[in-house]
């Protein structure tokens, strides 16, 4: 990792010159792509310049893009929710929560203690609250209008249950309230299966999914993803994408296509090396003197307690790079609920990773 991107999560009294060993902040996955997903976008970029599937052009991509028919039909057939139509699915290159927002929340939002997101990301207000359903009620304002869920979550690893989903179902009806589903990592659930809160009882018309090949099929670099909704919301966000992101390149979407229907194999391998990575990091850390191991439910991070050292995230985080050369992303980045905590990304190969989890746990120990 470059110096530059260290500082993106260092405080400033890292000296620039401060050697990175081990860099666990950014869940980029360590996996080259796929074959069969290389061969799907050099097939479309030598491309004949037409899907691979359906055989429109893929030349130029113009707001929703000229596959977007095809891709809405496979996106929507792939996921754990009720198929929709193509209109129901905006595909997407990314920045997709804020248009969201934009569209259906332009006064008020409340969040889950455990999605704050990065904070600076936002300009609306940002309400922490405990995860009950009858404390996240007393939170709302008047003029709230969406509630925004992440599960698995990202960075906490936490799958919501689904007696959870029915209650925020539940007051998202008796509330008239949108809710807002970030389901990047569902396909990486440790135990058990992905639930959909758009598949409950009376949510189709006021519920937002929003989905992506990033984490799922390594794609992270081909800003590939999607959002399902209510033609209403899609509508929209096509209107704003040809204004602003204007659309994803067809050879893009043919690499998604292709992954959708050949990839299943890669999508299962991926998932399994972060359940096993989580599992080899609790190991190596388990509740080694001044940090405790949180065991995630999903995704691809895992967070580490320090709170025993007395320190922040930030002044752990520093000290650890400037003793051990590790770099590791601060829970404070994520907002309060998440301070003298630190993010870990599963990201790198088994070897590395026990390492520097043993360093990090050797560290801590020395802080007692």
């Amino acid at each position: 990792i470059g110096l530059s991107a260290v500082a993106l999560f260092m405080p400033m009294s890292v000296r620039p010159d401060t050697p990175v060993t081990y860099s666990l902040p950014i869940g980029d996955q360590s996996l080259a792509m796929n074959s069969l997903l290389g061969r799907s976008l050099r097939l479309a970029w030598q491309g004949e310049i037409s899907c691979i599937h359906c055989g429109r052009s893929t030349r130029k991509s113009f707001g929703q893009g000229h596959c977007y028919p095809c891709f809405s039909k496979l996106a929507r057939l792939n996921r754990n929710t009720r198929p929709w139509g193509a209109a129901n699915v905006h595909p997407s290159p990314g920045c997709v929560v804020e248009g969201v927002l934009y569209e259906i929340s332009e006064q008020g939002l409340a969040t889950l203690d455990r999605y704050e997101g990065y904070p600076e990301n936002y300009e609306r207000e940002i309400v922490e609250v405990e995860t009950t359903c009858g404390e996240i009620e007393r939170a709302l304002e008047p003029d709230t209008r969406a509630i925004l869920i992440n599960s698995p979550n990202n960075p906490t690893g936490a799958v919501y249950e689904p007696d959870r989903l029915a209650a925020l179902a539940d007051l998202c009806r008796r509330r008239d309230l949108w809710l807002i589903s970030d389901e990047l990592y569902e396909a990486q659930v440790h135990g058990g299966g992905h639930l959909s809160p758009r598949d409950l009882t009376g949510m189709a018309d006021r519920c937002v999914v929003i989905g992506s090949l990033s984490k799922s099929h390594a794609m992270t670099g081909s800003r590939l993803g999607w959002v399902v909704g209510p033609a209403e919301v899609t509508e929209r966000l096509g209107d704003l994408a040809t204004t602003s992101t204007y659309g994803i390149p067809g050879y893009i979407q043919d690499a998604g296509l292709y992954a959708l229907t050949h990839a299943d194999a890669v999508e299962a391998a991926i998932a399994e090396r972060y359940r096993h990575r989580a599992q080899l990091a609790q190991a190596v850390v388990g509740n080694a003197p001044g940090v405790r191991a949180v065991p995630p439910q999903g995704g691809m991070y895992l967070m580490l307690d320090i709170r025993e050292t007395g320190l922040s995230g930030d002044e752990f985080a520093a000290r650890l790079l400037e003793a051990q050369h590790i770099a590791i992303m601060p829970g404070e980045s994520f907002g309060n609920a998440a301070a003298g905590h630190l993010r870990v990304a599963l990201t790198v190969p088994e070897d590395q990773l026990r390492d520097a989890l043993g360093r990090i746990a050797g560290f801590a120990r020395g802080l007692i």
